[in-house]
């Protein structure tokens, strides 16, 4: 089997390496993770397009700029999984690895849970998702910092 998705992670040093390959696997598993909403049980997939569609309607027909802003940072949150693709410098990679995480703020504060292992539950898709994504910036930012070259956690497409 030829995977050649692993071929960039194998570049970095192994320190890096590992956690490249940390994140690209929680971010795999993140596509199928499930979470609870409302009593239903939704997919990470699942949200992927939900999450377009939601950040669309919103930036279209906002009625306030607080709705806009929430369409805005779920656009931004969306587009952070072609992120991890690209190549970027060591600042992009920091937005967005921020920005991955926004989703997970905006969906805890909409749900309102009770507790926190609901809260928790509630997002699990998010979690493995938005790790994936910071371990994956992380260590092309750490590799980055100590001279290897910055296409070294990218997909070679």
């Amino acid at each position: 089997m030829n995977f050649r998705w692993l071929r960039p992670v194998r570049r970095l040093p192994p320190a890096y390496r590992r956690l490249a390959l940390a994140g690209w696997i929680l971010y795999a598993v993140s596509w199928g993770t499930p979470g609870l909403r409302a009593g239903q049980l939704h997919l990470g997939a699942e949200i992927f397009l939900t999450t377009i569609k939601l950040a669309v309607s919103l930036l279209l027909q906002a009625s306030s700029l607080a709705a806009s802003a929430v369409g805005l940072f779920l656009l931004g949150g969306w587009l952070a999984n072609f992120s991890i693709l690209l190549q970027l410098s060591v600042q992009v990679r920091v937005l967005w690895s921020i920005l991955a995480w926004v989703p997970v703020a905006l969906a805890l504060h909409a749900m309102h849970p009770a507790t926190l292992s609901q809260a928790i539950l509630s997002v699990l898709f998010f979690w493995p998702w938005a790790i994936g994504i910071t371990l994956i910036h992380a260590a092309a930012v750490a590799a980055a910092r100590q001279g290897a070259s910055e296409d070294t956690a990218t997909l070679d497409i």
